[in-house]
């Protein structure tokens, strides 16, 4: 007798039962995993992925993500880290500075001392002393025309001996020593020259001759000296007169 004879005979037309859904585990959602002897049916489970391809980037969506990058790259983090080296670098120049000033000695990598950079800051230093030097005569000798000005303009007094202009209360386009005076032999188109465009050497001044030539010329201009010439004393109006001759000579040559 057959084991499987009782048996009933299977319909070859019959098509065998679906498998049932994975097993599941309470709390843990269903085990992806197929029976024993039932393929892995990919396209049941995720049928939208087959054959699925990336999509692809434009040109334009390649520069659009370009541009977002780039604006990205701009964080202001960033900014922050390289204006803390900026004031870093800064802090450590200023050191150097102060101790070659001092009179140290720059030592580099190795220890050696950097006779290069030190001697680089040294001139440095004093070219800034020189700078510093110009620009404080300039300024003074600007100055004393503000002040002069405001006292003309003020003036109420009558001209008595006491408040004439003595050729050396006029502020001339020179180079001062000290407390030095000045007599009318001192100015010459050389001197005063020299004195009107040695600012203008120095850095960073955004001034150009040309300013410095119309700035000057609209100062010292006859017409503009009337005021002034009337508050000079009688025994110095003709030296102030001919200082006054001189120096617009020279702007005039300047200006040619």
């Amino acid at each position: 007798m057959s084991l499987f004879a009782n048996l009933p005979p299977r319909n070859p037309h019959t098509q065998a039962p679906a498998p049932g859904p994975p097993p599941r585990i309470p709390g843990l959602g269903y085990i992806l995993f197929s029976n024993s002897g039932i393929p892995y049916d990919y396209d049941r489970i995720y049928p939208s992925n087959r054959n699925q391809t990336m999509p692809t980037l434009s040109e334009t969506e390649h520069d659009e993500c370009d541009v977002t990058e780039e604006k990205t790259s701009e964080d202001p983090l960033d900014e922050q880290v390289r204006r803390l080296r900026e004031l870093e670098a800064e802090e450590a120049r200023k050191g150097e500075e102060n101790w070659v000033q001092s009179g140290g000695v720059l030592r580099d990598a190795k220890g050696q001392r950097d006779w290069t950079r030190t001697n680089a800051i040294r001139e440095e230093l004093k070219l800034r002393k020189i700078e510093a030097q110009i620009l404080q005569r300039w300024n003074t000798y600007e100055q004393a025309w503000a002040e002069l000005s405001s006292r003309l303009k003020s003036a109420t007094e009558d001209f008595t001996p006491q408040t004439f202009l003595k050729f050396n209360d006029i502020p001339w386009p020179l180079k001062r020593v000290g407390e030095q005076e000045f007599q009318i032999d001192d100015l010459t188109p050389q001197r005063v020259d020299d004195f009107l465009l040695e600012s203008l050497t120095v850095r960073n001044v955004r001034y150009t001759k040309k300013d410095r030539i119309r700035s000057s010329l609209l100062r010292w201009h006859p017409d503009k000296l009337g005021r002034l010439l009337q508050r000079v004393d009688p025994k110095d109006i003709e030296a102030v007169k001919k200082g006054i001759g001189i120096v617009v000579e020279s702007l005039q040559r300047l200006n040619s």
